[in-house]
């Protein structure tokens, strides 16, 4: 089908206090998703969430990533995120599918 894509991405943002929050999600073809929602203050990440339809092995790699994503400049943040490319194996969705939601976000706070 011509036009057709199969995967759709969205992004939100809200602030509250100083902090500046910001999600994109993306939808997979086969109803898989995949959510990462950043609290932002002062270019530095102060929450994250990530989460969706998918699993990933090992299971505490998303939360370490979590972790170290915590803290982060947003200058740092992509670096923090590919340290990770092979370090876990995402099923349902792909790695470059949370990159580029990382970069939406990232793109999304320079506006």
């Amino acid at each position: 089908m011509q036009g057709s894509s199969s995967r759709s991405t969205g992004a939100k943002s809200g602030c509250t206090r100083d902090s500046r929050w910001l999600s994109a999600s993306k939808k997979i073809k086969g109803g898989k998703m995949i959510k990462i929602e950043l609290e932002v203050e002062e270019n530095k990440v102060e929450n994250v969430i990530i989460s969706g339809d998918f699993f990933a092995y090992p299971a505490e790699a998303i939360e370490e990533m979590e972790n170290q994503i915590r803290g982060c400049e947003l200058s740092k943040l992509l670096e923090v995120v590919e340290r990770y490319r092979n370090r876990v194996k995402l099923v349902g969705v792909r790695f470059d599918d949370l990159r580029e939601l990382v970069e939406t976000v990232i793109k999304k706070l320079m506006e």
